[in-house]
């Protein structure tokens, strides 16, 4: 991701899973330092691992690149890439309308602006 985009190209990621874009966003991210998230999906996607009600990664994709939930995610040797870099008030929302109860709080405690259904 940060070739193409140091390269003037742009890319294009689809996907069927929300973790995807894990690797999309942690890329740009390290070419943008001050990059803006704009998640648009019925679910809030940040579970961190220690608060988690399923322990389900799928539902963990936004908390992995927050940089503020970085103590509250354990050490994943899948994921000794990612270092989180985007800051949480760079991040927002559109179309929540199934959000977990600790999601619910993170959303609230850090400030994220959303828009639901």
């Amino acid at each position: 991701m940060q070739k193409i985009i140091r390269d003037d190209r742009i890319s294009l990621t689809l996907g069927g899973d929300h973790s995807i874009a894990i690797g999309s966003l942690h890329g740009s991210s390290e070419v943008y330092p001050d990059l803006g998230v704009l998640w648009v999906d019925a679910h809030a996607d940040i579970n961190t691992s220690l608060e988690t009600l399923t322990g389900n990664m799928h539902g963990m994709p936004v908390a992995f690149l927050i940089t503020e939930l970085e103590a509250y995610m354990e050490k994943f040797p899948e994921f000794d890439w990612l270092t989180p870099r985007i800051k949480a008030r760079n991040m927002a929302y559109i179309g929540l309308r199934d959000v977990d109860l600790c999601e619910r709080f993170v959303i609230a405690k850090k400030k994220l602006s959303f828009e639901t259904n």
